[in-house]
Order: structure tokens, then sequence, then C-alpha cells
């Protein structure tokens, strides 16, 4: 019996030809697989780290707006940077303490405070849009405007940067000419 020989032949080169074709697609079918399953797997992450930002931004966002409706204007430094920079219309580079002081001033001049957030748009991964509605009455004297006890409806845009979980930069823009309407006496 021989179990080994020099030469094959043509049936033996095929099996082991077979053999070796076999052995090596399944071992590309592996690789095929573990491959994909790296770039799903990365993928996945990418998308769950988006959703976990965009979760986060959306609770400071919140937690914001909140904040200036129950007048924690010390809670809501948990949520402003130190570094906080104000690019309001006025003046560029008004920080944390600002902030904290118009809260004060809109809790003096109105009562029942609440912001409805109309749209909300998350930009470049950093940044929050919100378009929100403030509704209230002129209870106080605002911008030496004394209180006219009438219900207020103001309209503004804020685009917020948020850099792990706090708001870094803000930029706002409200429509003070009609609530400085509404709450003056001429009316």
């Amino acid at each position: 019996m021989i179990l080994y020989s020099e030469s094959p032949g043509i049936l033996g080169v095929a099996l082991i030809m077979l053999i070796t074709l076999t052995s090596s697609l399944a071992i590309c079918k592996e690789k095929h697989q573990e491959f994909r399953e790296n770039i799903s797997g990365t993928l996945l992450e990418e998308e769950a780290m988006k959703v976990t930002n965009q979760d986060v931004m959306l609770s400071v966002v919140k937690k914001f707006y909140y904040c200036i409706d129950k007048n924690e204007s010390d809670e809501i430094s948990q949520i402003i940077s130190e570094n906080f920079v104000d690019h309001d219309a006025q003046e560029v580079g008004k920080g944390r303490e600002e902030l904290q002081n118009l809260i004060t001033a809109l809790h003096e001049g109105f009562e029942g405070i609440s912001h409805d957030l109309e749209k909300i748009y998350f930009i470049d991964g950093d940044k929050v849009f919100v378009r929100w509605k403030m509704t209230g009455k002129h209870t106080g004297s605002f911008f030496n405007i004394p209180s006219s006890n009438k219900n207020i409806l103001l309209y503004g845009h804020d685009l917020f940067r948020i850099v792990d979980g706090k708001i870094v930069e803000q930029w706002h823009v409200e429509q003070l000419l009609s609530l400085i309407n509404q709450i003056s006496s001429h009316k």
C-alpha cells in the first residue's frame, strides 16, 4: 500500500488545489465578516455618539430655559462655562454674571415667565439653534418702564455652542421693540 507518491497525478493535483481554494475562500469569508463587523460597529458607535451628544445638548438647552423660567440664576452656572461669552447685538463679551443679572431683571419685571421652544436644530456637532416664544405678565419695572400689568408675548432666536455639556457661547436676537411696545403705557 502506497500512502505517498512523488507525483500525485492530475487527480491528486486537482484535489490539492480544491482543498487549498476551499480553505482560502473560508479564510476570506471569515476576514470579510470581521471587516464588516468592525466597520458596522464603528458606524454604529459614531451614530450612538451623535445621538448621545445631541441628547446632552438638548438637555443643556432645556435646562437653560428652565432656569430662566424658574429664576434659577445660581443653578444655571452648572450648565454655563466659566468662560461663557454672550454675543448680543449691543455688546460682545458679556459673561455668566451678566446672564445671571438678566435672569434676575426678567423676574423683577415679569411674573409667570414661560418659554416654549418652537424649533430646535443641531448644527456642526457642537451648536444648537433654538426659536422660542416667551410669555409672562409685566408686573414690575423693566428697562425703567413701570408695571403695566399686561400679558406679553416675545419671540427670539438663540444659537448656543456647547462643549462638554456646558454652554460656552451664545448668540441671540429678541424682538425687544415689540416687547417695549407691549408694556408701554401709550398702548
